[in-house]
């Protein structure tokens, strides 16, 4: 599946709730990405195209209940697995001992945005950020990565990936609603760098806590082997580069 081969949907999982807003921006402002972000000073109200920045202490309780909403989405969307012909509880048992791998490279991605949020009682603005630009950026860096690894987009792969995207959106809303959209309650936003250096920097810590090519493969074949038989032509060609 299509997550399969990349840790940004979880990156997501965690940041994501904490973008302006979860539609697309306009046009101009889809096209404007800076390298870097820097907070502007305060002000009594926020300048266009900014927003006040999260202070730390008031987004942890709204990060913890969306980091507990996974599990059960995942419950909660497994008709799109089973639709593979997948058993949902064998494919779910493939993540259990890679589950200590997925958080450490989970705190690695916090690491790298230790200054998103404000650790100061000073209210800062920070540009507004937009949650779809992040997503559009994760698919266009896993659609190179299936590029790299040669595998035909059409036919079975076609079919992975369509369920793949149903199955994100599915979690994307389970856990929004799960968590009672706690961070529109918040609205604040995030001081963090381009949209496409969070998704490098999502990678290197995938790569770097072990997430590698024989993980992936490994994964990816006890997934094959649990139904979702699509798969298996596949597994072999899954590189995490």
């Amino acid at each position: 599946m299509r997550c399969l081969f990349a840790l940004v949907p979880l990156s997501c999982a965690v940041l994501l709730p904490f973008f302006a807003d979860a539609v697309p921006p306009p046009a101009a402002v889809r096209s404007a990405r800076p390298a870097a972000r820097q907070a502007v000073a305060a002000q009594r109200q926020p300048p266009a195209g900014m927003e006040r920045q999260c202070k730390c202490a008031e987004i942890k309780p709204c990060k913890d209940r969306y980091q507990k909403t996974m599990e059960p989405c995942l419950d909660t969307c497994q008709s799109h697995i089973t639709s593979l012909g997948g058993n949902f509880r064998q494919v779910k048992a493939c993540f259990t001992p890679k589950e200590s791998l997925l958080n450490s490279a989970m705190r690695c991605t916090e690491r790298q945005h230790d200054n998103a949020c404000s650790h100061s009682s000073a209210a800062q603005f920070v540009p507004k950020r937009y949650g779809q630009t992040l997503e559009n950026e994760a698919m266009v860096e896993i659609d190179r990565m299936i590029g790299r690894m040669g595998l035909d987009k059409s036919g079975s792969m076609k079919k992975l990936i369509s369920v793949s995207k149903k199955l994100f959106g599915c979690l994307k809303q389970c856990m929004a609603k799960r968590a009672g959209n706690c961070e529109k309650q918040l609205k604040c936003g995030l001081l963090l760098p381009s949209d496409s250096a969070m998704v490098q920097k999502t990678k290197s810590c995938a790569l770097n806590n072990g997430f590698n090519t024989a993980t992936a493969q490994q994964t990816c074949h006890c997934v094959a082997n649990a139904g979702v038989k699509d798969l298996k032509s596949v597994c072999n060609k899954v590189v995490i580069s």
